[in-house]
């Protein structure tokens, strides 16, 4: 009987993440479908040949706030409607990708569903958006209700546990190991931010810093979240190039020798505090020193790993001492490879999904 993973995303079948668990579940022979949601018509679909099969349930609604108050209870009822309604698999289990996608499982069981679910925690969405205080208790309290029926619960990191939770694994949000065999970047003069692109990702400061710094290259790789006066700027600099998202392999051939990739978030958001951004992980895997803003929780974990180099949000001095820094090849090479290690040590993505979720749940 061949074993079968459901992915529920409220994406497309592009998220990262979701790419790296299915590269290893296929790797084990175990059968993969995608059930997602398609949320802008530019959407490209680069990865629909990597998995069995893949199926959009909802479409529209962009990622504007509002209209979304409308998308995610339709998002909610397709996928309670779906599970309760379908004819379930033997060997089949579900991994749900965040509190939208394993809710509706969670109610499907109630109402008599035998499907088994994995629970993925990426943000918790209580904190995700800035709900009043008393929708925030309800969607905590509904969460450890589903946390409590799920098989598994997966964290991204140590800083997401709560109290009450049991039950539960930690998946960093490491990618899988980019060499075959690992051989030290040549650390150029170049940083890279890569990911989404976007005011609340540190953008301004990332930009004034090259336009101050013009002998050092930014390379900007990612879903392009940003004004028309933000894409003057980069424009009017020539030391910076632009691409479109991709998919990781190519990004990770680009960005092999730059000097630090950026790892920024805007702190007055909540769950942005406690982000596991795998631009951390995707440093420290391929050698390259982090550079994080000092307002997040990752800044502590960066300072007492030697991994990288701490700036605030805003641009202030401390970039100026970034300036300094980022021309200190033994500085870049010592903080570069102190990642390099960790990550082969304990963030090996590949290994930790095998050891916590193939051989005591799939196998």
């Amino acid at each position: 009987m061949q074993k079968q993973i459901i992915f529920i995303k409220n994406s497309t079948c592009d998220h990262v993440r979701v790419l790296k668990f299915n590269s290893v579940f296929k790797n084990c022979d175990i059968h993969t479908t995608f059930l997602g949601w398609d949320r802008t018509p530019e959407s490209q679909h680069h990865s629909r040949d990597k998995y069995d099969l893949v199926k959009y349930i909802l479409h529209g609604g962009g990622y504007g706030k509002n209209i979304l108050l409308i998308y995610y209870p339709i998002w909610i009822l397709k996928i309670f409607i779906w599970d309760f309604f379908r004819k379930k698999q033997k060997g089949e289990v579900l991994i749900a990708i965040d509190f939208d996608s394993a809710f509706p499982l969670f109610l499907s069981k109630l109402f008599g569903s035998k499907s088994k679910y994995i629970y993925d925690i990426h943000d918790d969405f209580a904190l995700r958006y800035k709900w009043s205080n008393i929708i925030k208790k309800i969607i905590t309290f509904l969460d450890y209700k589903v946390k409590n029926g799920s098989l598994k619960t997966i964290h991204v990191d140590e800083n997401r546990i709560r109290p009450k939770d049991k039950n539960y694994v930690i998946l960093h949000n490491s990618p899988m190991d980019f060499h075959e065999v690992f051989n030290p970047p040549s650390y150029k003069l170049t940083l890279a931010a890569i990911g989404h692109l976007s005011p609340i990702r540190g953008l301004d400061s990332i930009i004034t810093f090259a336009e101050k710094a013009p002998d050092i290259s930014l390379i900007i790789v990612g879903k392009q979240l940003f004004s028309e006066a933000t894409q003057k700027r980069i424009e009017a600099c020539e030391n910076i190039s632009i691409f479109k998202q991709m998919p990781q392999e190519e990004l990770f051939k680009i960005i092999s020798d730059c000097s630090g990739i950026y790892s920024l978030y805007d702190a007055s958001i909540e769950i942005n505090k406690k982000a596991a951004s795998n631009k951390l992980y995707d440093a420290m895997m391929l050698g390259i020193p982090v550079i994080v803003n000092r307002e997040i929780e990752a800044s502590e974990f960066v300072e007492a790993h030697n991994t990288g180099f701490i700036v605030s949000y805003s641009y202030d001095d401390s970039w100026h001492a970034l300036n300094k820094q980022i021309r200190d090849i033994n500085l870049i090479k010592d903080k570069g490879l102190n990642g390099r290690k960790l990550f082969q040590k304990k963030y090996n993505f590949t290994q930790n999904v095998m050891d916590k979720i193939v051989k005591p749940h799939l196998l």
